[in-house]
């Protein structure tokens, strides 16, 4: 008898409870049905809680991918066969999974009054987990020193694609957690649970990277991103393992910044290499390492029930930031006068990107809010099934 068949797993457990008519507008107002963010779609809901569970198997298997950094795989990460595309495809099938009323646009969290909020909190609970969650597998996952510590031994080039795949991911998905910090302490949402923290953490790492980036006003906001990270994690000053993490992103970041003599200053050398203590490193990604029980406790339990952790050991290293991808506005093209160029000017609105061929003067990319969040929140936000051409498909194309 076969008991591998899906039909054979325990049930998801009942999910809690819906805010008032999730996804709707808030105002009294009566919704557009017509709209697609009301289209009809063949996903099942399986409630909040379901969602959080099936992304925690994503979860898992990149905590996995990353411990498995001192015997790294023959296969890069771009071929399709290696365990980051397997990863990554499980994490978007699970967005094909997903119902959009649990979705950022149709859940309207950043509408919520705080009363609501608190009102709902079995239901918000969850709903922020999947968020964070979701965000920081995709971080994780492409966690620019952890790819750099894996590639050293792929002897082939890395791809101009992947490096750009790579910076384009982190860039966005580690300014979602920032504005979610930044709605929760708007609506003064007080959140409980821990994991956060260490969502939060990791995205700190990505930040404490750039720390040192040569630009002064970039250098400047991964700095105070940095700052927001910490100070969202030490506000869960009740949770004694939480208040252990802070402390290691706190000496990690006094680490780095020990190895220039001027923190201030641009990078001292051409390929920006920073010396980083991997040890400490690991201790911010792996959670068990910060829920360490004391040694009292220890004693308490005993051998036969208490199985310390391997200590991590100091290990000193330079850490090679991945190159830089070969970015079109930021090229010098000799001879080719204004950086004037015939191509589509795309309209990034919610309608989809609708070009238009005519000579444009393209300044270089400053993306306001709403532009920086088209990758993220096509996650939280899916268009209805059933495309009917091309342009259909074209137009969907941000998901927005």
């Amino acid at each position: 008898m076969d008991f591998t068949g899906e039909e054979n797993f325990p049930w998801y457990p009942e999910t809690t409870g819906k805010p008032l008519n999730p996804g709707h507008s808030t105002s009294g107002e009566i919704p557009d049905i017509s709209s697609p963010e009301f289209a009809i779609s063949n996903t099942q809901d399986k409630g909040v809680v379901a969602y959080a569970i099936q992304l925690s198997e994503v979860w898992f298997k990149i905590t996995r991918y990353a411990k498995r950094r001192g015997s790294p795989s023959t296969l890069p990460p771009w071929s399709p066969q290696s365990d980051y595309a397997l990863i990554m495809a499980q994490q978007m099938d699970f967005e094909t999974r997903t119902s959009q009323i649990h979705r950022f646009k149709s859940a309207k969290f950043s509408q919520r009054s705080t009363e609501d909020l608190h009102a709902n909190r079995d239901y918000w609970g969850p709903w922020l987990f999947i968020q964070f969650l979701y965000h920081t597998n995709l971080c994780l996952l492409n966690n620019p020193l952890l790819l750099s510590l894996r590639l050293k031994n792929i002897k082939s080039a890395i791809p101009e694609i992947f490096l750009q795949h790579i910076s384009d991911l982190i860039s966005s998905h580690a300014s979602w957690v920032i504005r979610y910090i930044d709605m929760l302490e708007v609506r003064s949402f007080k959140v409980s649970d821990p994991f956060l923290a260490h969502c939060v953490a990791i995205i700190a790492t990505i930040y404490l990277q750039e720390y040192f980036a040569e630009d002064p006003i970039v250098r400047q906001e991964k700095r105070d991103n940095f700052d927001k990270c910490l100070r969202f994690i030490r506000d869960f000053k009740e949770w004694p393992h939480v208040a252990r993490m802070a402390e290691k992103l706190q000496r990690l970041r006094d680490t780095v910044s020990s190895t220039y003599k001027n923190p201030d200053a641009p990078p001292q050398t051409p390929n920006r290499s920073l010396l980083i203590d991997l040890g400490q490193f690991w201790e911010i990604l792996e959670y068990s390492s910060s829920s360490e029980i004391p040694t009292s406790a220890r004693r308490l339990f005993g051998p036969s029930l208490y199985s310390a952790s391997i200590p991590t050991t100091h290990e000193i290293s330079h850490a090679s930031s991945l190159p830089e991808p070969t970015r079109v506005d930021r090229q010098d093209f000799e001879g080719s006068g204004p950086s004037s160029v015939k191509t589509s000017v795309v309209n990034m609105g919610e309608g989809g990107m609708t070009g238009q061929e005519q000579e444009a003067v393209h300044p270089p990319f400053h993306y306001s809010d709403d532009e920086l969040a088209v990758l993220a929140e096509s996650f939280f936000h899916q268009r209805g099934e059933g495309l009917g051409n091309l342009e259909d498909w074209w137009n969907a194309g941000n998901m927005s």
